[in-house]
C-alpha cells in the first residue's frame, strides 16, 4: 500500500527528561482504494506519529483500519463518513482524537484497544465522537521484564448503547424542553478519560433494559463472555434477564432478518425516521434499527444463552426451525442437538445447564 505523507515536526521527551524537537510523519491518504489499512510505524525513514484531518474521509470501501503505537493524533473527520468500516485497533498511545474521526460511520461495530499506557482516554473520546450504538474490546497490557514482550492481563468486552438529543414542546407554557432518548449517555460517563468505572457500568442496567431486548441482551452476553470486575449482583442481574427474554434473545440470534418486530429503542415514528439512513443515530438505513451481529458472534452467544439460561423445549424449537430458515446451519445443528439432549426425541427428560 502506498501511503501519502507529510513531514511535521514536534516536541517530544528526550533522554535527559527534557523535551527535544522531532520529525515524524502524517499520513494524508493513499493513493488507491482499499477494503483494510495497516498503518506502518514508520515510512521514509520518519515515525508515524499521526493521521491527517479528513485523510480517509468518505472512502466507502474501507472495511477494517489497524493503526500502531506511534500514532498518537487522529486529525479531525480521518475516518468520517466511511460508511463499511466495521472494525477500528488502536492504542492508547493515541492520546489526540480530533471532532468527527469517526462520525457517521454506519457499520463500525467493533473498536479494539490495546492499553499499555494505562490510559482510558482514547475510550472516552472515541464514545464520545458518536451517538451511536459503539462495542469495545480493551486490552490491558504490560511488558514482560525479562523477554520484553507484553502480554494481555484484563480484557474488558462492553457495549456502550446509542442515544440522541429530542426535543419536547410544551404547547401550554410555550417553552421547549431538552430531552435525552436512550441509555447511551448516561453509559458514555461510566468511561473517564483515566479509568473505566465498571461497577457503575453494571449498575446502569435497568435504564439499557428500556432500550429494548436487542440492547440489554448484548450487555448481558458480553458482561457474562467476558466477566472483568462483575459483581454476584450484576452477574445474577444479566443472568434473569437473559432467563426472562430467552425465546426473544434465541429468535434473535439464530436469524436476525426473521425477528424484526423486536425494536431497539421504542421511539415515536418521527424520531425513528430522524435517526434512520446516515444520521448516525439508533436505527440502520433498511429500518431494522440494528447492525446485525456477525454468525460468529451469533453462535458463541447462542452457546452461553443455552449454558446460562436452560431455555424451554419451545423456545429452542422456535430458534432452531427460524435458524433453518435462515440457513444458519451452524447454530440450527447447535440449537437441535442441545433440545435432543435435553428433552429426548418424545420431548421427555429433564432440563439442565450445559
Amino acid at each position: 500500500m502506498n501511503y501519502r505523507y507529510v513531514r511535521k515536526t514536534g516536541r517530544r521527551p528526550s533522554e535527559d527528561g527534557g523535551t527535544e524537537e522531532k520529525a515524524f510523519a502524517e499520513i494524508t491518504g493513499t493513493d488507491a482504494p482499499a477494503r483494510f489499512l495497516e498503518i506502518p510505524e514508520e515510512i521514509g525513514g520518519l515515525r508515524v506519529a499521526s493521521i491527517g484531518d479528513h485523510a480517509f474521509s468518505g472512502r466507502k470501501e474501507l472495511e477494517e483500519v489497524r493503526l500502531p503505537s506511534t500514532v498518537r493524533k487522529l486529525g479531525r473527520f480521518c475516518f468520517y463518513d466511511c460508511e463499511s468500516l466495521k472494525r477500528l485497533e488502536l492504542t492508547d498511545a493515541a492520546s489526540d482524537i480530533g471532532d468527527g474521526t469517526i462520525r457517521e460511520c454506519g457499520a463500525l461495530r467493533e473498536i479494539y484497544v490495546h492499553l499499555t499506557r494505562g490510559s482510558w482516554r482514547v475510550v472516552r473520546d472515541l464514545a464520545e465522537d458518536s451517538m451511536r450504538k459503539m462495542r469495545f474490546t480493551v486490552l490491558e497490557e504490560e511488558t514482560e521484564p525479562s523477554s520484553g514482550k507484553s502480554r494481555v492481563v484484563r480484557t474488558y468486552r462492553f457495549l456502550i448503547p446509542a442515544w440522541h438529543p429530542e426535543d419536547r414542546e410544551d404547547t401550554h407554557a410555550r417553552a421547549i424542553h431538552p430531552k435525552i432518548v436512550g441509555a447511551g449517555y448516561a453509559y458514555r460517563q461510566t468511561v473517564t478519560r483515566t479509568e473505566f468505572h465498571v461497577r457503575e457500568y453494571d449498575s446502569l442496567f435497568e435504564k439499557a433494559e428500556a432500550d429494548g431486548v436487542r440492547t440489554a441482551s448484548e450487555i448481558a452476553l458480553l458482561r457474562l463472555s467476558c466477566p472483568e470486575e462483575l459483581s454476584e449482583e450484576a452477574e445474577e442481574a444479566y443472568t434473569a434477564y437473559l432467563k426472562n427474554h430467552a425465546d426473544e434473545i434465541l429468535l434473535y440470534l439464530a436469524a436476525p432478518d426473521l425477528s424484526a418486530r423486536y425494536d431497539d429503542v421504542r421511539h415515536s415514528k418521527e424520531s425513528r425516521e430522524s435517526l434512520s439512513g446516515k444520521s448516525g443515530g439508533l436505527f440502520s438505513s433498511d429500518g431494522s434499527g440494528e447492525e446485525v451481529i456477525p454468525a460468529g458472534e451469533r453462535r458463541d452467544m447462542t452457546a452461553l444463552m443455552l449454558q446460562r439460561t436452560a431455555p424451554g423445549r419451545e423456545a429452542v424449537a422456535q430458534a432452531a426451525d427460524a435458524a433453518s430458515r435462515a440457513g444458519e446451519t451452524e447454530i440450527c445443528s447447535m440449537l437441535l442437538d442441545y433440545e435432543h439432549r435435553c428433552f429426548g426425541p418424545s420431548g421427555g427428560g429433564e432440563i439442565f445447564i450445559l
